[in-house]
């Protein structure tokens, strides 16, 4: 199903009747309780008891007043209950240097706002709302730079994290200097993000990351958010390099990302994948990329990817994305794939982007992948890549039962050569044109011709 108007209009009603029913509701201001937006006095103990009593009443709004210091933290801000409702506008949390460190096993992360309640009883209707978060993460680690060595350090934390919990709206939230902006982990469904906007990150934007469980996290909504302003350290940045805007993977299912961004970044753009387990079966599907955006942002801006029969990737669709001069690559065994229209730099299906990536030689250090390369079945549909399409076009082997590729190009405009790799009746051509010149060759003489001279480069 491609998302029209009338469906954004309908997922703002759903937002605004629970905004609404947050109006209704007793307040708690936290300056009552003792916090003051100094930027000097740990206002932690003040908002815990602030949300505290919001929990015994049944619910409320915690309020934080507006200012122009922040309100100083040093633990997270958590969301246990039902009908807990944040609203923020014109303040912003700062974590306290040094409050992460140490905090690095899964049960002890410091995230600053942490919705969650447990897989038996999940929390309910909760919201946050115009507040601004300030994770102040290279504060934690004394700005190391590459973040396998500052997740030793001080953990992954989080603008915003998201477990066991439902009906959740993260709205107009601005987060900065996270490790992630925010996460939809396990057991989060039926959430939605909407207009969230995360700067200055270290390793991702945005992620529905459930843990490697089979629909581990469901009925996910991004809208109108942005992963931005966040470069390379050699770049100018913090210190470090950036990775993703946004990472769909791990399970999650029903995921809608509707005019969402990426821009001003050396992070890539959006990625639907698994991440390979020997031990988890799970299937990630039904993700839908609505007119969403990559701009002067890492060359990698749309990835579909599975892997083997225990990962599979299914139902994804990309409705009018557009990027400049990054690429679209599809492959690794993902079935029902569509991209219609919008606007791509390069294009490869079957195949990763660079030719002389490892995973193309079939003896090379990842030759046991080699037949998950191919795609079960993709349809791309008057679309414009201004560069070259690229396309796997042999039949595939999961680790479990063989597989034939099913491609269709239907009116699509290509700037560049076109290479077909393989058969190339498995491959359909409904009209569409190629301005470069066109290949086809069998997979022998493409990796004599093409990738190993690339990678003696």
């Amino acid at each position: 199903m491609i998302i029209s108007q009338a469906h954004v209009s309908a997922l703002l009603i759903l937002s605004l009747v629970s905004m609404s029913a947050a109006k209704d509701m007793p307040r708690f201001d936290v300056t009552q309780y003792g916090a003051k937006a100094d930027g000097t006095t740990d206002c932690t103990p003040a908002i815990r008891e602030a949300v505290e009593a919001a929990t015994r009443a049944g619910g409320g709004v915690i309020r934080f007043p507006p200012a122009e210091a922040p309100y100083l933290i040093s633990d997270s801000i958590e969301l246990r209950a039902d009908n807990l409702h944040v609203r923020g506008e014109g303040a912003t949390v700062f974590l306290k240097d040094g409050s992460a460190v140490g905090r690095t096993s899964a049960d002890k992360l410091l995230h600053i706002v942490r919705i969650y309640g447990t897989a038996d009883d999940p929390a309910q209707n909760v919201s946050v709302a115009g507040l601004t978060i300030d994770a102040n993460y290279w504060g934690q680690t004394n700005a190391e730079a590459a973040w396998q060595a500052s997740a030793k350090i001080a953990g992954t934390t989080r603008g915003v994290y998201v477990e066991h919990a439902r009906n959740v709206l993260i709205d107009q939230v601005e987060i900065r200097r996270s490790f992630v902006g925010m996460t939809f982990g396990l057991g989060a469904h039926d959430c939605e993000a909407r207009d969230v906007r995360v700067t200055e990150f270290h390793h991702d934007g945005f992620g529905v990351t459930p843990k490697r469980v089979d629909r581990g996290a469901s009925g996910i909504t991004f809208l109108r958010c942005v992963a931005a302003d966040a470069p390379h350290g050699k770049h100018g940045g913090h210190p470090g390099t950036r990775v993703k805007g946004w990472e769909i993977e791990e399970g999650a299912q029903d995921v809608k990302v509707i005019d969402c961004a990426v821009r001003d970044t050396g992070a890539h753009g959006f990625f639907v994948r698994p991440h390979w387990s020997r031990k988890h079966r799970f299937e990630t599907k039904n993700i839908q990329l609505i007119r969403c955006r990559v701009e002067n942002a890492g060359v990698y801006a749309f990835m579909v990817k599975g892997f083997n029969h225990q990962q599979r990737v299914a139902n994804v669709k990309l409705i009018d994305c557009h990027t400049d001069t990054g690429n679209i690559q599809i492959m690794m065994g993902p079935e029902n794939v569509l991209v219609s229209g919008g606007h791509y730099g390069s294009m490869t299906i079957g195949f990763y982007t660079h030719v002389a990536d490892d995973h193309h030689v079939p003896d090379g250090p990842w030759a046991w992948t080699y037949g998950f390369l191919p795609v079960r079945s993709v349809f791309v549909a008057n679309a414009h890549v201004s560069g070259d399409l690229r396309i796997n076009a042999v039949a595939g082997h999961d680790a479990a039962d063989d597989y034939i590729s099913d491609i269709i190009l239907h009116d699509i405009t290509v700037g560049g050569d076109l290479y077909i790799v393989g058969t190339a009746s498995l491959v359909r051509e409904i009209d569409g044109t190629v301005q470069g010149a066109r290949h086809v060759i069998s997979s022998e003489d493409y990796l004599e011709k093409f990738i190993r001279p690339a990678r003696s480069n």
